[in-house]
């Protein structure tokens, strides 16, 4: 196992790029301004908008040209005392910018693929979903983030890979030295969460609100 957390990183800020060249400005008819200030970054703020503070999440690596119909939510980083960027306290997010890259310009395959350039990224789309809304729908579904976090941290102790609380897959990651626990939730209800669902073809931008 290994950490990919500098080129994440690098390749998590040309997608935040591109959201703020080709994206936001014709959404909100203003500049994006992207924050650079790692105090607030780690807080959970990548981009500010009129509408607050966004959370910029891309399925990356072999994810690229090849989404998953899910989007997963961290509830656990890299120690059992280290609460994922979904329930973590101190987090200042107010949207969660899910990004799946159907189509774009790569270099190396698999766990390797990068994205070359930000112009590179050809059609993708983003599902803009308010924290809030997230957290009233498990509440409504009877699940607290206290139940979820007990479970993650369960499942770190235990060696266990997969389980369930309710109808929802918690799996950890043991392709990453963090190991972090995951909470999978289907893109379809993430779309139908979402304030806005915004589709990017080859300079065609779609948005449904």
């Amino acid at each position: 196992m290994q950490t990919f957390r500098k080129i994440d990183d690098a390749q998590g800020d040309m997608v935040v790029d591109f959201l703020c060249k080709y994206i936001y400005p014709q959404i909100y008819d203003t500049a994006a301004i992207k924050n650079t200030a790692y105090d607030t970054q780690i807080k959970g703020i990548d981009i500010i908008l009129p509408d607050g503070n966004h959370d910029v999440k891309a399925q990356l690596k072999q994810y690229i040209n090849n989404p998953t119909p899910t989007f997963s939510l961290e509830i656990i980083g890299k120690s059992i005392n280290y609460p994922g960027w979904f329930i973590n306290p101190q987090s200042l997010t107010d949207f969660y910018d899910l990004v799946w890259i159907n189509d774009a310009d790569i270099t190396g395959f698999g766990f390797d693929a990068r994205l070359i350039s930000l112009d590179g990224i050809h059609d993708l789309e983003v599902a803009v979903v308010p924290k809030k809304r997230l957290y009233t729908y498990f509440s409504q579904m009877g699940i607290s983030s206290r139940e979820l976090l007990d479970t993650a941290r369960s499942m770190r102790q235990l060696g266990i890979k997969e389980t369930y609380v309710k109808q929802f897959k918690l799996v950890q990651s043991i392709n990453y030295a963090e190991q972090p626990v995951n909470l999978i939730l289907r893109k379809n209800i993430h779309i139908e969460l979402s304030k806005f669902y915004i589709r990017y073809n080859n300079g065609i931008l779609t948005v449904d609100e």
